[in-house]
């Protein structure tokens, strides 16, 4: 008999998604340090607006409530994000 207790979802290379989120902030903090560092900050701001803005744009345009976050996966394909 299996344990009742639910086990997380493994993904590629027996990695739980928790642990891949975590390592993608880590991965992602740090890559943005390092352009602060080199003066690329404003780039980096800018960056930031317009996936800000592009996220508001394909809520209204999907009607998606708050708290969903849509996700392009590519022109075609729209995923949508809870949370």
């Amino acid at each position: 008999m299996g344990s009742l207790r639910r086990r997380g979802k493994r993904q590629q290379g027996g990695m739980k998604p928790i642990t891949l989120r975590i390592r993608h902030a880590k991965i992602l903090a740090e890559t943005q340090a390092a352009l602060v560092r080199a003066g690329r900050e404003r780039e980096l701001k800018r960056a930031h607006d317009v996936r800000v803005i592009i996220r508001a744009r394909l809520r209204l345009a999907f009607g998606l409530p708050f708290g969903m976050v849509p996700v392009v996966l590519s022109k075609t394909a729209l995923r949508v994000r809870t949370g």
